[in-house]
């Protein structure tokens, strides 16, 4: 058996059998970025997958629907079978910028709907990797960039990286240096101040 392909692939419960109903909720429905939706394919595909003849766990299926995809379509279709990528062009930094904060700026609305469905679409597959290590149907040696199990994700797809880049761009650095050290010293004193820990 084998997923359907995405872009003509049963949208409704078309299936024969179980085996590529199940394949198909695992690719098009765990890592969706409507949130109802990720989450009832997540729960559905977990009480399925158990029904499949021969089944020992969700990692092994994991790993044998894998090996077939690659053996049948190479590592192009094993990527785009694969739901741990980020599915949107990476935003410049300032569009994203604006996106995640709200703040006003002279882009245009079409960038910022594009940054919008980048930032719905990371969120979204860093749910599924924590989905998938919890229920054990991924290892950290999947996820993890350069990984031998990554699908050669490029580099601003994989969601690691996009998350690191979301942070530098996005998050203001933590105070650091001496200055960050003498305020924490002076906040803790201050509290004990208030508190009359610091007397005796």
């Amino acid at each position: 058996w084998s997923a359907p392909p995405s872009s003509a692939g049963p949208r409704g419960g078309t299936f024969g059998t179980l085996p590529p109903m199940v394949a198909w909720m695992f690719t098009e429905g765990t890592a969706r970025a409507e949130t109802r939706a990720r989450l009832e394919a997540q729960q559905a595909f977990s009480a399925l997958v158990q029904r499949l003849p021969g089944f020992s766990s969700p990692s092994r299926w994991l790993s044998d629907a894998r090996q077939q995809q690659q053996q049948q379509g190479g590592s192009e279709a094993a990527a785009a079978w694969w739901p741990f990528k980020v599915s949107t062009p990476l935003p410049a930094p300032e569009t994203l910028l604006c996106a995640a904060s709200g703040a006003a700026a002279v882009v245009s609305e079409e960038a910022l709907v594009g940054a919008t469905a980048w930032l719905r679409s990371l969120v979204a597959v860093l749910h599924w990797a924590r989905w998938g290590l919890e229920q054990g149907v991924v290892q950290l040696k999947d996820i993890v960039p350069g990984g031998d199990n990554n699908n050669n994700n490029t580099e601003s797809s994989h969601p690691l990286t996009a998350a690191a880049f979301f942070l530098t761009h996005c998050v203001p650095p933590l105070p650091s240096g001496g200055d960050a050290t003498e305020d924490a010293a002076a906040a803790v004193a201050a509290s004990n101040d208030d508190d009359g820990s610091s007397h005796v």
